[in-house]
């Protein structure tokens, strides 16, 4: 399949319509040259073969930016991060979005082995818990409005909830420090696991009958399922609709989301749905078997091709939550006012220092990771039907890829030669394929994985650089640290004594 970049208006309006945005921000148009380039260097590296489809919204700065090709090189492609995905195995789809333009799609391997059905970037998946997001999105709309209240009771609304020592509120809830059991964990408990006749109701009476916590609302971080069935019956009840339509109207329909849903009824026909499979040996069984799902906590079906549509919201929205991206990544607290990572069905993180928030999702073969990197603007969703691939490691390899220049420039400063005098013992750090390694003419080198921030890993040991890159400190559990200068350089005043090495 030819790569073909969509730069007509018409065409950009049958996926990604423009936007009116005003007079733009320097950082705003940074951001669209940026992305502007990541597509010209994708569409350059692509084969005609690849299968690999590529959208750009506007050309116009195009003959400047491909004055700077020269500067990026030839680079791994994205197909080559799915190369082991065999054409008649399970796979996965992958989409990319840059300052709410798409970017990229496509995808790998098989959607259904009974009969040869390839995955597409409009293939339907049921995504597991990246349903968290839309459900909060929900919530956070109906808090907006007024109908409810983040700081409510939620026996205000579910009064078949016991009455606790302390009252659960919607926000916790919200940021799972409710304290309340897990569905996932009562149902093995209870012998039944997943099954065809644990429905809603009697998911519900599981929860009613809790009443006991496993600690005092708002005081601690558990993940917990349980919450956003309940925030989904909430929603129901306030709104006298159903969870799918509350969001179909509010944010499925004004983002053009045409092939999502929250799938409630298992036999209800889903075109173009993609059936999920373990491996078995050497070859794979399916997994997916129909079952009703947990409406809320997960239950979403969609591509990754709508989903793209969803992350743009991030940027652009066009749902009537405003400040979109601002709720949405939000971080809730204890009651101590310790913050914790998650936010709005993401979780706040870093990824080789830059700001990230992310979820994943696994369900019974299904595997998906939504990636987002509000600084860059740039959001990866993955989508596999396979139990036996990390999307996670999908995402950050694009992202090494889309970023790849970054991250060389930021970490050729460290490359050279460093010694310690007390110890006569010299290493040097060189730069290969995007990593450093640390070197030593009596042993192998060893690569180290890039935390942000002058930081890195590889195993139990640890490098910290300067912020000069004048020296570094080495930290190991069985020699503790030593700090090594540059050669030529000086060492820190304040570098630890070796004294009892």
């Amino acid at each position: 399949m030819e790569i073909r970049p969509i730069v007509s208006s018409e065409a950009k309006s049958d996926t990604f319509a423009g936007v009116s945005r005003g007079p733009e921000s320097l950082h705003r148009s940074s951001l669209h040259r940026f992305c502007l380039l990541l597509f010209i260097v994708l569409l350059a590296t692509a084969p005609p073969s690849s299968g690999v489809l590529l959208f750009a919204a506007d050309h116009a700065e195009g003959a400047d930016a491909r004055d700077d090709l020269a500067r990026h090189g030839q680079r791994r492609r994205i197909d080559e991060i799915f190369a082991a995905i065999a054409p008649d195995d399970p796979g996965c789809a992958v989409s990319i979005t840059c300052d709410g333009e798409l970017l990229l799609k496509n995808a790998y391997g098989s959607a259904n082995l009974d009969y040869g059905i390839p995955i597409t970037s409009e293939t339907r998946f049921s995504v597991a818990s990246l349903s968290k997001q839309v459900t909060a999105a929900a919530l956070l709309l109906l808090d907006q409005d007024g109908e409810v209240d983040l700081d409510d009771d939620v026996r205000a609304y579910l009064p078949e909830l016991p009455e606790y020592r302390a009252p659960i509120t919607l926000r916790h809830l919200l940021h799972h420090t409710s304290g309340l059991r897990d569905i996932i964990h009562l149902l093995q408990i209870e012998g039944r696991g997943l099954d065809r006749v644990t429905g809603r109701d009697r998911l519900l009476s599981y929860v009613f009958a809790q009443h006991d916590l496993n600690f005092r609302p708002g005081s601690a971080y558990l993940y917990s399922n349980t919450g956003y069935v309940l925030i989904a019956e909430v929603i129901e009840r306030v709104t006298g609709e159903r969870l799918n339509d509350y969001a179909a109207r509010n944010f499925f329909e004004p983002s053009k989301m045409e092939h999502t849903h929250f799938h409630a009824d298992p036999a209800r026909p889903i075109p173009n749905r993609a059936m999920s499979y373990i491996r078995l040996g050497t070859r794979f069984g399916e997994f997916y078997r129909g079952h009703a799902d947990w409406i809320g906590a997960r239950g979403l079906v969609t591509s990754v091709e709508d989903f793209a549509l969803w992350s743009r919201n991030f940027t652009d929205n066009r749902t009537p939550l405003d400040d979109f991206a601002e709720r949405m990544t939000e971080r809730g607290s204890t009651d101590t006012g310790w913050q914790l990572r998650y936010a709005s069905g993401l979780y706040a993180g870093t990824y080789r220092g830059i700001e990230t928030f992310a979820h994943d999702g696994n369900y019974m073969g299904f595997r998906t990771q939504f990636l987002y990197l509000p600084d860059e603007e740039i959001a990866i969703s993955v989508f596999c039907n396979r139990a036996d691939v990390s999307p996670y490691s999908y995402a950050v390899r694009i992202v090494d890829e889309l970023l790849a220049d970054r991250f060389e420039e930021e970490l050729k400063r460290y490359e050279g030669e460093y010694e310690h005098d007390s110890l006569r013992a010299r290493y040097t750090v060189t730069l290969r394929d995007g990593d450093l390694y640390l070197e030593h003419d009596r042993r192998p080198a060893q690569r180290f994985v890039h935390r942000g921030q002058g930081e890195f890993a590889s195993g139990s040991r640890r490098l910290e650089f300067a912020d000069g890159a004048d020296y570094f400190t080495l930290r190991t559990p069985s020699v503790g640290e030593l700090t090594f200068r540059r050669r030529g350089d000086p060492l820190p005043d304040d570098e630890p004594s070796d004294d009892g090495l």
